[in-house]
C-alpha cells in the first residue's frame, strides 16, 4: 500500500475516532436541491465552466456537472452554488482520477 493510501486510511480512523464528519478531512461534499440547484462543499478550484458543464477539481478526482443555463451563484474557496437544470453527476474518467 502507497503512503498516500496510508495516510488517507490514518486520517479517516482519526476522524472516526473523534466522530467526525469525513468532510473535515476535505472530502468533496454535494447537496442537491431538488434538479435546479447544487451545492459543492470543499472543493479545490474550478476546472471548466459552461452553460452545459461545470468540472470541479476534487481530492476523489474531477468532478462534472451536467446540465442546462447552468449558472455559479456563489464561488468561494470552500463552496460552489450552481443554479439551472441539473442533469447529470459525476466523476471524470482518465487522468483526473485517483
Amino acid at each position: 500500500m502507497g503512503k498516500r493510501k496510508r495516510h488517507i486510511h490514518l486520517g479517516r480512523r482519526i476522524l472516526s475516532a473523534l466522530d467526525l464528519p469525513e468532510e473535515a478531512a476535505g472530502t468533496p461534499k454535494i447537496t442537491l436541491l431538488g434538479r435546479e440547484h447544487a451545492l459543492v462543499e470543499n472543493h479545490q478550484g474550478v476546472q471548466q465552466y459552461r452553460a452545459e458543464e461545470v468540472c470541479l477539481q476534487t481530492r476523489a478526482g474531477l468532478l462534472c456537472i451536467t446540465g442546462q443555463a447552468l449558472t455559479l451563484r456563489e464561488l468561494s474557496p470552500e463552496r460552489l452554488y450552481i443554479s439551472g437544470r441539473i442533469q447529470g453527476i459525476g466523476y471524470a474518467q482518465g487522468a483526473g482520477e485517483r
